[in-house]
């Protein structure tokens, strides 16, 4: 089990990196190098996926395919699930602060 937290705790947070660097990006100027630089480039360099089928092949090797199977599904969808809340949660806070005050908040 310990093999299997190790890497979930590094992925799930830099996808959740990915989600913010996608926001980012929607906000600057659009060139056509520097969302494949920081995006494959930094935060990529974090999470391979050399890194995911080595441990679910090493869980698969040692007799443990329901193990490896969740691994690479919880690894799948939580990367997913949290580079979408990154995105939410860019979008979310921008939007807090550039929220115009209402009338009756003003009182």
């Amino acid at each position: 089990m310990v093999l299997l937290l190790g890497p979930l705790t590094r992925y799930i947070p830099k996808a959740a990196l990915a989600g913010l660097l996608v926001f980012v990006m929607e906000l600057r100027p659009r060139t056509p190098y520097l969302r494949p630089a920081l995006g494959t480039g930094f935060i990529g360099a974090f999470t391979t996926f050399s890194s995911l089928a080595t441990a679910t092949d090493q869980l698969l090797a040692h007799g443990h395919p329901g193990l490896a199977i969740g691994y690479a599904f919880g690894s799948l969808f939580g990367g997913i699930a949290a580079a979408g809340f990154g995105l939410f949660a860019a979008r979310s806070l921008t939007a807090m602060r550039h929220r115009v005050p209402t009338a009756a908040a003003s009182r």
